[in-house]
């Protein structure tokens, strides 16, 4: 190709380094003071507490070496690392596939693999753990298979595929919503044109699909980076007691043990897993977040591609599956408990008594109250100190240096797991006296949401056309800048406080150690009559299908202006007018 040829490649989606025109407002102490918020949330409960946890933990590796339950914890844990980028790329494939399937065959497909995403690790350890029960007369795949020795293996030697299946199942869903956005945004007119122009196949990729694709590709990676970092519930659900040895993952490890290794050792084998993952949510929020700057509207959605001739087939089939796991839980909850207990849903004795119970004494319904509240008003202070963050990450005229830092730093304190921080923020509220206190762990929750958030607003503001802020950025006064960025991404707003109510919603482990029994968490609720898993399994069912009826309620009110928030937050939004 020739030079001349070359400057089409100069409009593909490309760093833009220049800084937003100042104007008059040359002291940056307006801008610094939007970040001011942020800073002091973040400081004081995630790096003033990671600071605390690394140097107690210091020296203390070798003690953790020596323990052959750490040793096989930490193996557990990597393999649900490991299996970060399978699901993703499993995500993009069944992308693919559901743009080549028929419309409505698409909405089905799509709502069957993401519902998953928004249970709560708890409710899908207790939908394998029915599903995957090695007893035939109660367990679905057991009944299915009438050989013996595959029945076994659904014991002993299947829980860890059992655990690996469970976990795809759930994070494979919001990888293919998240890589589907990312497909519909790609600038199908460049790659034409590239195509026109003479380019290859690698050249149109790494010129103009990558860097279009790679905030979808980044945030879908970083998303089940950090589930697989703070895996906790599912495998203290799913795998029965005589199991947990092990299966146990680092997070469980430290709950049970942590007394015992003492608290350095504790301290270290909290941050180990932690230091495994710095660097990637690092690289990660670098390569696909901090590239975008303030440059326009992003490309038109492409058009879904025609139908394929296998694509309904194979997608019916798809959603078939993924739909089976919920199916189980579903009709199990509506059994009665005794019948639940000692036989599989294709038994009868259908009933409303398992609600009945889960209900009984009040404190299922009291929690589910509690936690409504906690998540709304985590979700609102998260949105309302992360905004003016984002705004100044995007438009605020940092340094690039400066900048990118902040934006790694996000990265990495994104993926923290909730067991790092725990320990000086459990011995600090302890002195306060003030361990359990609502107001205090509404806090906690904001403050571990916070840094995913910011990362997801910035991606949402720096889309916004320049033409739009260029008059606002040059008053001295920042506020007037970012009530216009705030106006034309409401619906990012949005997007963010849903998801934020999603995590508080589904958490255990905060609620766990820093709340106990007084914080009532629908969770911490819950988890308790899984210790008698057989004979609650219609209660658990129960409880499991009302906590994730909720939060589709959620999901599905705020859908309209969800569904594009999400694609601002992830720079795949059509441009003004077009749909």
């Amino acid at each position: 190709m020739s030079r001349a040829d070359d400057l089409l490649f100069d409009v593909s989606p490309v760093e833009d380094t220049r800084t937003p025109p100042h104007g008059r407002r040359s002291r940056p102490w307006p801008m610094l003071l939007l970040l001011l918020p942020a800073v002091v949330l973040t400081t004081l409960l995630l790096i003033a507490p990671l600071v605390a946890t690394a140097v107690e933990g210091y020296g203390h590796i070798g003690v953790l070496l020596d323990n052959e339950q750490v040793r096989q914890a930490t193996a557990n844990s990597l393999r649900f690392v490991a299996l970060v980028p399978v699901i993703c790329l499993a995500g993009f494939l069944l992308a693919l596939l559901t743009r080549a399937v028929p419309p409505l065959m698409r909405k089905v497909l799509l709502a069957a693999l993401i519902i998953p995403s928004v249970a709560s690790p708890l409710v899908v350890g207790v939908t394998y753990r029915l599903l995957f029960d090695p007893d035939p007369a109660r367990g679905t795949v057991s009944a299915l298979l009438p050989d013996e020795n595959l029945s076994a293996f659904l014991g002993q030697d299947g829980i860890g595929l059992i655990l690996a299946l469970a976990f795809a199942w759930q994070w494979t869903g919001l990888a293919v919503f998240v890589l589907d956005l990312g497909l519909a945004g790609l600038p199908s007119r460049l790659l034409r044109a590239a195509k026109a122009m003479g380019a290859g196949p690698l050249r149109r990729l790494c010129t103009v699909a990558l860097p279009a694709f790679s905030p979808s590709a980044a945030l879908s990676l970083l998303i089940v980076l950090v589930a697989a970092v703070r895996v906790f519930e599912l495998v203290m659900i799913t795998a029965p007691g005589s199991m947990q040895d092990r299966t146990a993952v680092i997070g469980l490890v430290w709950w049970r043990q942590g007394n015992e290794l003492g608290e350095g050792a504790s301290a270290a084998l909290s941050m180990s897993m932690y230091a495994v993952v710095i660097v990637l949510a690092a690289v990660l929020a670098l390569w696909g977040l901090a590239g975008q700057r303030p440059a326009g509207e992003l490309p038109a959605e492409r058009a879904l591609p025609r139908t394929r001739p296998a694509g309904p087939a194979i997608g019916l089939v798809t959603a078939a599956v993924w739909s089976l796991p919920l199916l189980v839980l579903g009709l199990t909850s509506v059994r009665e408990p005794k019948e639940a207990a000692l036989s599989g849903w294709w038994s009868g004795g259908y009933g409303l008594g398992s609600y009945a119970e889960a209900f009984a004494g009040g404190e299922l319904a009291g929690a589910l109250t509690t936690t409504a509240v906690r998540a709304l008003v985590a979700a609102a202070l998260v949105v309302s100190v992360a905004a003016p963050a984002a705004f100044v990450l995007t438009w605020g005229g940092l340094p690039r240096t400066v900048r990118l830092t902040l934006i790694a730093l996000a990265g990495v304190l994104a993926v923290a797991p909730p067991q790092a921080v725990a320990g000086p923020l459990f011995s600090t509220l302890k002195g306060l006296g003030v361990l359990g206190a609502p107001a205090f762990l509404t806090l906690i929750y904001a403050a571990l949401g916070l840094p995913l958030a910011i990362l997801m607003l910035r991606n949402a503001f720096a889309s916004v056309p320049h033409s739009e802020v260029r008059r606002d950025l040059m008053r001295p006064d920042p506020g007037t800048a970012l009530f216009t960025v705030l106006t034309h991404r409401r619906s990012a707003l949005v997007a963010v406080a849903v998801v934020q109510f999603v995590l508080v919603w589904n958490d255990l482990v905060v609620g766990l150690v820093l709340g106990g029994s007084t914080a009532g968490q629908v969770t911490t609720a819950m988890v308790g009559q899984a210790r008698q898993f057989v004979t609650s399994s219609g209660p658990l069912a129960a409880g499991s299908m009302t906590a994730l009826l909720i939060t589709l309620l959620v999901i599905g009110s705020t859908w309209r202006h969800l569904l594009p928030g999400l694609r601002l937050c992830l720079g795949t939004h059509t441009r003004e007018g077009r749909r």
